[in-house]
């Protein structure tokens, strides 16, 4: 299935790995705090599907991109709590992947020549490692992901791209903890029920789904660090006291002492589960490979 006409966009629904600065805008840089966050991205850089938009010359509008930190595959964002505290409203927009989903399906009939990229999982194991709910066991985080083709699909969507999830369990947040092999089971599961959207949704919904081991990425950078020019694997760059969750709007635009004139670039991790901007370059490498064999485009 090589060669077909490349899309015309890119439509994002996930969470802060593809975040490109919802909750910035919201409030006004301060979550999270710009500097050292990058423009309200969960990261020092941007993000993957930005760079990938510029690598392949694809249009990515602001608009076009829903993800926000802290969603869920799910309707819920973890950042709900936070809504008092951040000082927004009860129509600012705190939404999970299928949140998302139901908005930008309102727009219908949607551009059945753009991709739409869902990615998302990383909460769906805090909030229930954390909170005890969803249950990812009793909720499978993938019938979200498919609940979101579905929808979408019915709004007019034909093209998928469908990264997978990389081992929380072996992130910084949860590495050598007890919760890390709870972790990482999500993430296999979630990552099993992708491969089986991708084998079934095709043929029943007259949809194209292509999977991007994003997963694998990780694994690469885990298993060389040098190739990728990082040198940290096992800590963050940021501490996970980074943000006052108590006061998020009390910015901490300061530089932990021990990471003064460290480059964060050489973090695999940026901050907590947030991955540092050399892998979202990688991600961004990778996935413009895979797209770029799969449609008619080259890489700018």
């Amino acid at each position: 299935m090589t060669g077909q006409v490349s899309p015309s966009r890119l439509l994002v629904l996930g969470d802060g790995l593809s975040d490109s600065g919802r909750f910035g805008v919201l409030t006004d840089a301060a979550y999270p705090p710009s500097p050292p966050f990058h423009d309200g991205r969960w990261t020092n850089g941007p993000t993957w599907v930005e760079t990938l938009a510029s690598r392949l010359g694809w249009d990515l509008d602001p608009a076009d991109n829903l993800a926000q930190g802290g969603a869920t595959t799910g309707h819920l964002n973890i950042n709900e709590p936070l809504r008092g505290p951040l000082q927004l409203g009860p129509d600012a927009p705190i939404r999970g992947v299928l949140a998302q989903v139901e908005v930008l399906a309102d727009r219908r009939p949607l551009d059945p020549a753009a991709l739409y990229v869902i990615w998302a999982g990383g909460h769906d194991v805090g909030a229930f490692l954390d909170y005890g709910e969803p249950d990812p066991f009793r909720y499978p985080p993938s019938a979200n992901v498919e609940a979101a083709v579905r929808i979408l699909a019915a709004a007019g969507a034909r093209r998928f791209l469908l990264p997978t999830m990389p081992d929380v369990g072996a992130s910084p947040a949860y590495a050598g903890s007890d919760r890390a092999g709870t972790a990482t089971a999500i993430c296999e599961a979630l990552n099993s029920g992708i491969a089986v959207i991708a084998d079934g949704l095709p043929g029943e919904l007259n949809v194209e789904i292509i999977v991007f081991d994003a997963a694998a990425v990780f694994i690469s950078i885990a298993s060389d660090p040098a190739a990728y020019g990082i040198t940290h694997i096992g800590a963050a760059y940021l501490p996970d006291d980074q943000i006052d969750f108590a006061n998020p709007l009390r910015a901490r635009h300061e530089i932990p002492a021990h990471r003064t004139g460290v480059d964060p670039d050489a973090f695999m991790s940026f901050w907590s589960l947030a991955p540092g901007r050399r892998v979202h370059d990688a991600l961004a490498a990778a996935a413009a490979n895979l797209l770029s064999a799969y449609f008619d485009v080259r890489e700018r």
